[in-house]
C-alpha cells in the first residue's frame, strides 16, 4: 500500500480510535508507543502515527495536528532497535515496511503497521513483564489484560493437547474401565460404526 501524504491527513480526521492511536514525538520515541504495539498486536492490530500533537480543547476537525519528527531516520533506528530488545518487547511482529517515513506539509511523520500477532504470539509484552505489561486495545484507548483475560490468551496460544502424539505410551497407560465406558458411549452416539465391532484396535500391543 502506498502511504502518502493525503492518506495521513484523511487519517487525522478520523481522530483516534481501535485501530488507530496518534502521538506526538520530537527527538526520542515515546515510551507510551510500547504499549499500543502490545495492545494492537494482542488485538485486531493498528497504525501508530509519530509526530502528530493532540489539542483535546479543539474541534474533531482541527484536533490533531501535524508537528514532525526532528530526526526521523534517528527515530525509526531507535524504533527498530528497542523492538529487538528483549528486555524491551516480547515479539518482534514487524517487517521493515511495516514502518515508514512520510513527508506531510514539510514535515516528516512516522507512520507504523503493526499487524495483529499469531495466535501463537501471543500475548506480545513489553519491559519483560507478561503480568503487567500484556495490553489490549478497546476503543480508543490501551488497557493492561486483567488476569483472567491473560490467562485465555496464554491458553489459546498453545495448541490443542488432543492433537498431539505423545511418545513412549502404550496400552498399558490406558485405564480399562474408562476405555470401556468411553466405547459404551462411542457405541450409543454412532450406533453401526465399524470401530463397534473391532477390537483389534484396542488390543495391547
Amino acid at each position: 500500500m502506498n502511504i502518502t501524504a493525503d492518506y495521513i491527513l484523511r487519517l487525522l480526521h478520523e481522530g483516534e480510535h481501535s485501530m488507530l492511536e496518534m502521538k506526538s514525538c520530537r527527538d526520542s520515541v515515546p515510551r507510551s508507543v510500547w504499549e499500543t504495539y502490545s495492545a494492537f498486536a494482542n488485538t485486531r492490530g493498528g497504525v501508530i502515527l509519530l509526530g502528530v500533537t493532540e489539542h483535546n480543547d479543539m474541534p474533531m476537525d482541527s484536533r490533531f495536528e501535524i508537528t514532525g519528527v526532528d530526526d526521523s531516520y534517528k527515530i525509526v533506528t531507535d524504533f527498530f532497535n528497542m523492538l529487538n530488545n528483549r528486555q524491551k518487547v516480547s515479539r518482534d511482529i514487524l517487517i521493515d515496511s511495516d514502518v515508514r517515513i512520510v513527508p506531510v506539509n514539510g514535515k516528516d511523520v512516522i507512520y507504523i503497521n503493526v499487524p495483529e500477532a499469531d495466535y501463537h504470539k501471543k500475548p506480545v509484552y513489553i519491559n519483560d513483564d507478561i503480568r503487567d505489561g500484556s495490553f489490549k486495545r478497546t476503543h480508543e484507548g490501551d488497557r493492561r489484560l486483567n488476569r483472567e483475560e491473560l490467562a485465555m490468551m496464554i491458553r489459546d496460544s498453545s495448541d490443542d493437547i488432543d492433537a498431539q502424539i505423545l511418545e513412549h505410551y502404550n496400552m498399558s497407560d490406558i485405564d480399562d474401565e474408562t476405555l470401556r465406558g468411553y466405547r459404551q458411549v462411542f457405541d450409543t452416539a454412532n450406533p453401526g460404526h465399524t470401530y463397534n465391532n473391532s477390537s483389534v484396535i484396542f488390543e495391547q500391543a
